[in-house]
């Protein structure tokens, strides 16, 4: 689904993993739970032992995202780690970590990513907190879309053309024009049909 809502879904993943050598999750609409959607290249045998003991109840890197915004290494987290998670999750070579966390429209997203070698640097922390930033309003902010301009993808979706939105709006048809460009950039379009697809593939007309 990830791949739908994201554009250059395989290529944002390919700029999170040159940072994130071991393994990442992403996932919006998060709440206890769980996410509406998830991705993790994260190792398998871990992927299989975690969620086997259940380990998110009491997972520090799950915890504090929930209940703060911003960005934090694994290891500046003052949570108390009862399951021993961190510990469990360095034997299969998950030894630094750092968490990114975001409320776009009241819904919560959460990207967590692991090194084995060392701690992410302040410039690597800087690149995936824009980075995530701009996913996150991608998925749950409608890639920053304003009312205006959605609303002319509805009328768009509705089969309104320009000069019939601009009568139904009480705005000349150079506004209407104004706004569906605008939506356009915002979403990487050729035309309005392929914006108001693209809408519709991201659930935005339900937001």
């Amino acid at each position: 689904m990830l791949q739908t809502l994201i554009p250059g879904f395989d290529s944002e993943m390919e700029s999170i993993t040159e940072i994130s050598t071991m393994g990442s999750i992403l996932a919006f609409n998060v709440s206890f739970k769980g996410p509406e959607h998830f991705w993790s290249t994260f190792p398998k045998k871990w992927q299989d032992e975690y969620e086997g003991a259940s380990m998110h109840f009491a997972d520090p890197a799950v915890v504090w995202p929930l209940m703060y915004e911003g960005n934090i290494r694994w290891s500046e987290i003052k949570l108390p780690d009862v399951r021993g998670v961190f510990r469990k999750a360095r034997v299969h070579g998950l030894n630094y970590g750092a968490l990114f966390s975001r409320k776009v429209n009241n819904s919560k997203t959460i990207l967590s990513v692991s090194r084995q070698d060392r701690e992410l640097t302040d410039g690597e922390m800087m690149s995936l907190s824009v980075r995530w930033s701009r996913l996150s309003n991608i998925v749950e902010g409608r890639a920053g879309l304003t009312d205006k301009e959605m609303e002319v993808l509805a009328l768009a979706r509705d089969g309104f053309d320009y000069s019939q939105m601009a009568d139904k709006l009480g705005v000349s048809r150079g506004t209407i024009n104004v706004r569906a460009s605008k939506a356009r950039d915002k979403l990487g379009a050729n035309s309005i049909t392929h914006a108001v697809a693209i809408a519709i593939t991201r659930n935005y007309f339900s937001n």
